[in-house]
């Protein structure tokens, strides 16, 4: 057996041919890592497609499953984890963080090891959904995001910019993208190779004046590749006490900036968020280096001075 072996679990782009799991997105980015460490990366699946995190609890079938395959495999290098569209009611997008951290808890306990989790951020759905659904996919993202950088070996990568083959699934080169972005995350954080495979995150949001934000993201490695003529306004939303508030305008801050020039003036209490909903069409601001777009997010207060 190859000592750098991941185990790959749920994932909606194996609900149609799950005996073939090595040759999904992971696959591709197995090219990745063999150079850089010298050995293949063997991939583990036991997934299920359109699975919710309650699917996956102790006591369901899924999770006895995927326990069995540790006398197969023994000690892992971590896990893929590539899940959350079926969890976007608002019952169980409020607690998706709780089952996750349940069950990441339980899964190292009794696999014995505490494995690393690299995520995939939930991307977008080409048909519209009622309301609660849709708050539910932002909401599901922001929860992902956070629990990425509040929880011990859990990583993310986003999938939101990637082609889509259908109105949810991502197409044949989207998957690819996907295996690469793994990849590269894999190599920072599991092999400690000095590259950046983080997508830059919101790092600050800041008041210029009464109708302008502007917000600051990082890591950048080169710098914000975004063109604000061409961004839609739907990208970006601000919400205060009245209501919310449209874009009317971009501006690009160098080198890791965007201004957001708003409709009308907002009260202290406003939150910004970015890609709600099933998510607007692009082009996406990105780093010009890594190529990673910004890391959705959803209803963030201004930075306190």
């Amino acid at each position: 057996m190859c000592p750098a072996r991941c185990i790959c679990c749920d994932g909606d782009l194996l609900r149609f041919a799950p005996s073939i799991a090595a040759v999904s997105c992971f696959t591709d980015g197995n090219a990745a890592v063999f150079p850089a460490q010298a050995y293949p990366v063997g991939l583990v699946p036991s997934a299920l497609g359109a699975s919710s995190l309650n699917d996956w609890s102790a006591e369901k079938e899924l999770y006895r499953e995927l326990l069995a395959r540790k006398p197969l495999v023994g000690a892992v290098k971590g896990l893929l984890w590539y899940q959350g569209c079926a969890d976007t009611s608002y019952a169980q997008s409020r607690s998706y963080a709780a089952c996750f951290t349940a069950f990441i808890e339980r899964l190292r306990a009794d696999w014995e090891q505490d494995m690393p989790v690299m995520t995939v951020q939930i991307g977008r759905y080409g048909v519209p959904q009622d309301a609660e659904v849709t708050e539910g996919w932002s909401y599901i993202r922001q929860i992902q995001h956070e629990l990425a950088k509040k929880t011990s070996g859990v990583m993310m990568v986003p999938s939101y910019d990637l082609p889509r083959g259908d109105v949810i699934h991502l197409s044949a080169e989207g998957q690819r993208m996907l295996g690469r972005r793994l990849a590269v995350k894999a190599l920072e954080c599991l092999y400690g190779l000095p590259i950046c495979g983080s997508a830059p995150e919101l790092a600050r949001i800041e008041r210029l004046d009464d109708k302008s934000v502007l917000l600051t993201f990082a890591p950048i490695q080169g710098t914000l590749l975004c063109f604000p003529e061409t961004l839609p306004k739907a990208l970006f939303s601000v919400e205060d006490s009245s209501g919310f508030i449209a874009v009317s305008s971009y501006e690009y801050r160098y080198p890791d900036g965007l201004i957001l020039r708003l409709e009308r003036e907002f009260t202290d209490d406003a939150e910004v968020s970015y890609l709600t909903g099933i998510g607007a069409d692009g082009p996406y601001p990105m780093d010009l280096v890594s190529l990673l777009p910004i890391v959705p997010f959803y209803k963030v207060k201004f930075t306190k001075v």
